[in-house]
């Protein structure tokens, strides 16, 4: 059984979060699993070497005080000195090869993408040798790695990688296997891929979390663990609520659909990955002693997950059929019937031909909260007016918007959408009566942990 742990960068952020994280290695390995770890940098790292590659005056100061951070958590988070030494060779090394790259850029005055794109992975690299040199110092056999000598392979923007994984998928099972076979435990530098060639590239968005699932996938992991600070998966992000639960189990469909709503940080395309590979993925809370299971399976009520923003009320629909039916151009069968309750102002497919969103009247608030169209909807989202993404959509949606005399028009690309009217007086009333009732279905459960 092959188990990939995923630290949360808020989580790395001093001494005792690696000294955690490697209690946990040897928790899986005692259960007899195959473990690789696959790190992101410890809090604010990223930021300020971003802020150094732009703008690298005073990088002298900005680049000691990273290093320092460093050197202070592996003071406290290594036990053996012979380690400890080791690693100090090991941040010397790395820290000359950064501090060489940005004064090239100080005197250019400007850097390719591919430079920038090894000076933003030195924050890994410095994680990865800090928490293998921990691991180690607890006598497990481990060793770092970044993620082109994981076997990696990506393409395209060295910013905006893409992974190539008819390529990884060979490189990523020659690498790793034979040393999780023995035991040793690779360290890999989230985020951080090569290019056929051997040069540095970054993937995108939430790039450490999809870097992990993509191994995950490769190596056919059997799980997939993402320890955070703080539960991630809640029924709601309602602020001035008195009460959320944290959601104990969800499919993965319910999971993506959720990360189109809320800022999880774990994103839709992480989450496909492990779907598409069948891996169990574990979403744990240090700080709370909690997790939520994302797999094939399912608890609770229908609707779990109730957000407010402002003004609209908006449900996605999994309607596979009718996304089917949608692609093929055969609209009516969804059509007709919607507009025979008179309870549709306007059904809209989108130029991309596959997506339907539909735009609807109050009286189908009543429907989503009790739970009637609940066999395909995981969460329910009040959202303000005029929230758009991007000019491209905003020139897409613009006629849309002035033809149906819409207050706000909601977009997420590739989802089909329900959305409902709901003027803003009424938006912080139906989000709460709906997320009472998802409160007081999860109540109903003992697995289930609900806060005041």
């Amino acid at each position: 059984m092959i188990t990939i742990i995923k630290p949360s960068s808020t989580l790395f952020r001093d001494s005792n979060s690696f000294i955690i994280v490697a209690e946990k290695v040897r928790e899986h390995l005692e259960k007899d699993r195959k473990v690789v770890v696959v790190v992101p940098p410890i809090r604010d790292t990223y930021e300020a070497l971003r802020e150094i590659t732009n703008n690298p005056v005073g990088w002298e100061a900005k680049l000691r005080s990273i290093v320092e951070r460093y050197y202070s958590i592996a003071r406290g988070s290594i036990s053996s000195e012979r380690e400890f030494s080791i690693l100090l060779n090991e941040f010397s090394r790395l820290f000359s090869e950064l501090e060489k790259l940005v004064w090239v850029i100080r005197t250019i005055g400007e850097a390719s993408e591919h430079i920038k794109a090894l000076i933003l992975s030195f924050g890994e690299r410095f994680s990865a040798a800090l928490m293998a040199a921990v691991l180690r110092s607890q006598g497990i056999e481990s060793i770092w790695l970044d993620g082109r000598e994981a076997g990696l392979i990506a393409y395209g923007n060295p910013l905006r990688a893409k992974i190539d994984t008819t390529k990884s998928a060979m490189l990523v099972k020659r690498k790793l296997l034979p040393l999780i076979e023995k035991n040793v435990v690779p360290v890999i530098t989230g985020r951080t891929t090569g290019n056929i060639d051997g040069k540095v590239m970054l993937l995108s968005g939430d790039g450490d979390n999809y870097s992990a699932a993509i191994i995950a996938k490769l190596l056919k992991a059997d799980e997939l663990v993402f320890y955070t600070d703080k539960p991630l998966f809640l029924t709601t992000n309602l602020q001035s609520t008195r009460k959320t639960c944290i959601i104990p189990s969800i499919s993965y469909a319910e999971a993506i659909e959720i990360t189109l709503h809320s800022d999880l940080g774990i994103s839709m395309k992480t989450l496909r990955t492990t779907a598409e590979a069948g891996t169990v993925v574990k979403v744990v809370s240090l700080e709370e002693s909690s997790e939520t299971v994302i797999g094939d399976q399912s608890t609770g009520p229908p609707i779990k997950y109730i957000g407010l923003i402002d003004g609209l009320l908006m449900v996605n629909d999994y309607a596979t059929e009718v996304i089917r039916d949608v692609v093929y151009g055969i609209v009516s069968r969804i059509k007709d019937p919607l507009e025979e309750e008179k309870n549709v102002e306007s059904i809209i497919v989108q130029s991309y031909g596959a997506y339907i969103s539909i735009v609807a009247k109050p009286e189908l608030v009543g429907k989503v909260g009790h739970g009637v169209n609940s066999a395909g909807v995981a969460s329910v989202v009040i959202v303000g007016d005029g929230l758009k993404h991007g000019n491209g959509v905003k020139n897409l949606l613009s006629s849309i918007v002035e033809q149906y005399n819409v207050k706000g028009f909601v977009w997420f690309a590739g989802r089909p959408l329900i959305v409902v009217y709901a003027e803003p007086e009424e938006a912080r009333e139906l989000a709460t009566r709906i997320h009472n009732d998802v409160v007081s279905a999860y109540e109903k459960s003992q697995e289930v942990k609900c806060t005041s």
